[in-house]
């Protein structure tokens, strides 16, 4: 499966996020990006078509994906012929630094909310 972790920037949360669920995970593909980015790419309509799973790092992130991707996303999973996907919020505010042992211990025990895979 595809996972699409997603924060603000795409600069702490989701690249942590990717990267540990990569690890622990290595049947999954994983890929991280900003709603808005400064050094990344930010977030598109082609990037959530490609994810069967999109990963909202924390509420902060739902609240912005929804007011730029909530028709689209509604469209997406309605549709007969569109792959459904699914939509996960891990609800961790953006309090962390990249790679940092609290947000990777968080991590750990919120990736199992994404199971079963």
């Amino acid at each position: 499966m595809n996972y699409l972790f997603v924060c603000l920037t795409g600069t702490n949360r989701a690249p942590t996020a990717a990267a540990l669920f990569a690890k622990l995970y290595p049947a999954h593909q994983a890929k991280s990006i900003g709603m808005y980015s400064k050094n990344a790419v930010a977030i598109s309509k082609h990037d959530i078509r490609k994810a069967d799973v999109v990963v909202l790092m924390g509420h902060d992130v739902a609240l912005a994906f929804r007011m730029r991707f909530w028709r689209f996303f509604q469209k997406q999973v309605s549709s007969p012929k569109a792959k459904p996907i699914k939509l996960e919020n891990l609800e961790i505010p953006d309090l962390y630094n990249r790679d940092s042992p609290e947000l990777i211990a968080i991590l750990e025990e919120k990736f199992k909310q994404l199971t079963p895979f």
